[in-house]
């Protein structure tokens, strides 16, 4: 089995236009993360300046963890990084909610026995 087989799978599928315009939007959200997250981090000093380290892998949620100080310092810039950790989760949740709450309402009436 090969390593791509998954999106050779969903190139198939979707046909070269939907699948690369997919994947660039894809690249072009997580670059645009990054680059928001680096700036943001840049202007306030996080997370040095917040009495933490992280330089490994899995610091995303390590630098969620200690999200909050960045609430008790304020401002435009800590609450931007504080709104771009927190975003995505958000997003995630809704849409989960959203979903469920839909299954639950599909087929409101429920045949005798």
């Amino acid at each position: 089995m090969s390593k791509f087989s998954d999106l050779k799978d969903a190139y198939a599928a979707l046909g070269p236009l939907r699948f690369w315009t997919i994947m660039g939007a894809t690249l072009a959200f997580i670059l645009a993360f990054v680059a928001l997250e680096t700036w943001l981090s840049a202007k306030l000093g996080w997370p040095e300046a917040f009495g933490f380290e992280c330089r490994r892998r899995g610091c995303l949620l390590t630098k969620m963890g200690h999200s909050e100080r960045l609430l008790e310092v304020g401002g435009a810039y800590a609450w931007g990084l504080f709104a771009l950790y927190w975003a995505m989760p958000t997003i995630a949740a809704g849409y989960v909610a959203v979903v469920r709450f839909k299954r639950r309402r599909r087929n409101p009436i429920l045949p005798m026995e």
